[in-house]
């Protein structure tokens, strides 16, 4: 399913950047790095990747890496890549394909649904500039998954 998944994704992507004239195609985006302690004894790296591409077309993707609480060792994955195509062009909503890997065997997910951007709705935009935030809501409505339970050990690690 993870490259059946990939797969779609890089189609409607290049899809996307054919169809479009040379001189015409402009893409922007850009590509964070954080890394923090986490209370509950373990250290995250994030990887935070964002490109806006033409034709209202755009790929998110968050990647934690994760320490176990004994180790610096970067032990544990989380991953969401996100392929959103924004409905009206002056529009608020965003048709969201979603694709979530874990550490482990065949439990990825692939989720549908929307996001409505909050920050470009006119009457919460102000209040949220005026706040320097940036939000959304992202229901996703259909799931597809390989395993329908998790397994944890005594670490909270997804086996």
């Amino acid at each position: 399913m993870k490259y059946f998944a990939l797969s779609i994704i890089g189609l409607l992507v290049s899809l996307n950047i054919s169809g479009q004239d040379i001189e015409k195609h402009h893409t922007t985006g850009f590509i964070d790095f954080n890394m923090y302690y986490d209370t509950h004894d373990i250290n995250v790296m994030t990887i935070n990747i964002l490109a806006k591409f033409p034709n209202r077309f755009q790929y998110f993707s968050l990647t934690n890496y994760l320490s176990d609480n004994e180790s610096l060792d970067l032990a544990n994955f989380y991953s969401e890549q996100n392929l959103r195509w924004q409905i009206k062009k002056m529009g608020t909503l965003d048709l969201t394909l979603q694709y979530v890997m874990r550490q482990g065997s065949a439990n990825d997910d692939l989720r549908f649904g929307v996001r409505w951007r909050l920050s470009d709705t006119r009457k919460l935009a102000g209040i949220l500039k005026k706040l320097n935030m940036s939000y959304s809501l992202n229901p996703m409505f259909f799931q597809f998954r390989n395993k329908a339970y998790q397994i944890y050990d005594s670490n909270r690690t997804c086996l």
